[in-house]
């Protein structure tokens, strides 16, 4: 998803919720416009982690607060930034017990490993960014 980017943005984070194994990766694309609140910018991170669509929401909310929405490197903002959050469901099938609620304490490794990687994407589009 690179334009004009002169590297590719990737991350990838292991962790367990409930013993269980479960994998988090991100990329991001973006290297002008960004501001507080990101910018021309986009991202797509993805989890084979048994988590409900408020839980997550919760959880990137609270992550973009700390990292995506904190990057200024130009001063100029932009409509056409976007960053999303999918998970699969996939390590049920490896016994993970579905999450729900965002204050769960089964996902609290989870949470740390996705803000850490959160952190890297932002800081890895700001490296790369114009001005």
């Amino acid at each position: 998803i690179m334009t004009t980017d002169t590297f590719p943005k990737v991350a990838t984070r292991q962790t367990q919720i409930g013993g269980v194994p479960v994998t988090i990766v991100g990329i991001a694309k973006g290297s002008g416009m960004i501001a507080p609140d990101m910018a021309t910018m986009l991202s797509f991170v993805f989890t084979d982690a048994a988590i409900g669509q408020e839980a997550l929401q919760a959880l990137l909310s609270k992550g973009v607060k700390q990292t995506f929405n904190a990057v200024t490197v130009d001063g100029d903002t932009s409509t056409s930034d976007t960053l999303m959050l999918f998970a699969t469901g996939a390590a049920a099938k490896r016994g993970q017990k579905p999450v729900t609620k965002p204050a769960d304490p089964e996902i609290a490794r989870f949470r740390s490993a996705l803000f850490d990687m959160l952190r890297e994407l932002a800081q890895l589009v700001a490296k790369d960014g114009e001005g």
